[in-house]
């Protein structure tokens, strides 16, 4: 069993310093045969296209999780296990996690309902996409199933910086201090409250401070963010096959740590609560 839980199919949609980009159908599916994936979550905005891919890949476990961009209307899709939340992306602006409407939002899922939660390392104090936000809504709604992606650090310019005469010494210093920070916060969340779980998006690919914290927990499960883990740097089409690799060579994982990591991930997302 191979599972990467974060591969957008859609429109992923922009901000006021990026464009919305879409990844096809084709295009989803061509990822997942390369990376012999088995399992898939699939962060989705367009339904059909969603049941396309299904379609394409009998032999593969599907996810469903709808990108939600806003806190009225919500409908829930037949064939869909979840929802997305994003703190600095949407059509219409981004999310607030910490809107009042949140309650209203959440209370609407069924029990065992996947919630994915974009998390982030921010340089501003007043950003609310970090884990403890994540852990206040889970402790407040014990039967529905929270995802905290990339485990709090988004991970661009998490690196320790080593020449303190370097331009921007101090900036990247602060952002991968808080970078290992948010991920240690994640980790303690995962490992106190069931209804949490963590995902290795990105960092792992580049080989961050996450990665070091990250590797001493048991509640997290591989995803590639694709297609972002080429958009950030990685020339490679398989995300997760590299993950695997970073984690037996310089972890000293085994092959049945690595199984046992994807086998862990695919059961919090179908075993109840």
């Amino acid at each position: 069993m191979k599972f990467d839980d974060h591969i957008h199919l859609g429109n992923i949609w922009g901000n006021k310093r990026t464009e919305t980009i879409r990844t096809s159908v084709k295009e989803v599916k061509e990822y997942i045969q390369s990376n012999e994936l088995t399992h898939c979550c699939i962060l989705y905005t367009d339904y059909h296209e969603f049941l396309e891919l299904k379609n394409e890949l009998p032999d593969v476990t599907f996810y469903g999780c709808k990108w939600v961009t806003d806190f009225e209307n919500l409908v829930l899709d037949k064939k869909a296990c979840g929802i997305k939340l994003h703190s600095s992306r949407g059509p219409q602006g981004p999310i607030d996690y910490v809107d009042r409407r949140m309650n209203g939002l959440l209370e609407q899922l069924p029990d065992n309902y996947i919630v994915y939660f974009h998390t982030s390392e921010m340089l501003s104090t007043k950003s609310q996409s970090t884990p403890l936000v994540v852990f206040t809504h889970a402790i407040k709604f014990p039967k529905l199933k929270f995802i905290v992606g990339h485990s709090g650090s988004f991970g661009l310019r998490t690196f320790y910086p080593t020449n303190k005469d370097k331009p921007g010494y101090k900036a990247c210093l602060k952002i991968a201090l808080l970078s290992e920070c948010m991920v240690e916060t994640a980790i303690t969340g995962a490992d106190k409250l069931k209804n949490v779980y963590l995902d290795s998006s990105l960092l792992i690919n580049r080989g961050t401070p996450k990665v070091w914290v990250l590797a001493k927990s048991k509640r997290w499960c591989f995803g590639s963010d694709y297609p972002f883990n080429k958009v950030v740097g990685s020339t490679e089409h398989t995300p997760i096959k590299s993950q695997e690799e970073l984690m037996i060579k310089s972890f000293n994982h085994t092959r049945e740590d690595i199984d046992r990591i994807h086998l862990n991930g695919i059961q919090f997302f179908e075993n109840q609560l």
